[in-house]
């Protein structure tokens, strides 16, 4: 039982920390709205300043893997990665982040989606054309700190639909994701 608190309260961490760095950009600087200013060299030099924020909150921040930011009046991404991702992962990212920006205004929560053939869960604040989103691998998430033996249990990260997207644990190695827990027909989740 300490064991799974422990646990959660990891998790808890690691989710607090992804939004205090959404917050320092969001909150903290007046360069995230000069990216669409009429005048290039306030957009340039606030890149610049943005850019070197980002990097100073990633390099700290070990559980975020991606912090981007989307602007869609100039076309501009700004992103820094903690680890290297694949360019096929950080393309699709970068993607999904431009397509965001141009939507409507939305609620920003915790989601998740498949990039690039790894699931990520992310969180994205849009506003005017312009976003700011923070990405953690599901590996990355799920992975504890000190490696815990949690006796024959296993954890479950689901969305709101009951759709698998991770596990921690022994007992769930070859789990498939993307799935609901109704679907799944694995002997090992009966009384789940």
């Amino acid at each position: 039982h300490n064991l799974m608190q422990l646990y959660s309260k990891e998790l808890e961490n690691k989710i607090e920390h992804a939004q205090n760095m959404l917050k320092q950009i969001l909150y903290d600087s007046s360069d995230y709205i000069l990216l669409q200013s009429d005048r290039e060299a306030d957009r340039y030099y606030a890149t610049v300043r943005l850019k070197s924020k980002m990097e100073d909150l990633m390099s700290v921040e070990q559980h975020v893997d991606s912090l981007m930011i989307a602007d869609t009046k100039y076309q501009q991404c700004l992103d820094v990665n903690s680890r290297t991702l694949p360019f096929e992962e950080k393309e699709a990212i970068r993607r999904f982040m431009m397509d965001y920006a141009a939507q409507e205004e939305q609620t920003a929560q915790w989601r998740i989606s498949k990039f690039a053939g790894e699931y990520c869960l992310y969180k994205i604040y849009l506003w005017k054309g312009r976003a700011v989103g923070t990405f953690i691998t599901v590996s990355s998430f799920m992975e504890t700190a000190a490696s815990m033996d949690l006796s024959g249990m296993s954890i479950l990260l689901t969305d709101d639909a009951g759709i698998v997207y991770g596990n921690y644990g022994s007992e769930l190695k070859n789990l498939e994701l993307g799935v609901s827990l109704d679907q799944l027909q694995d002997t090992s989740l009966q009384g789940f």
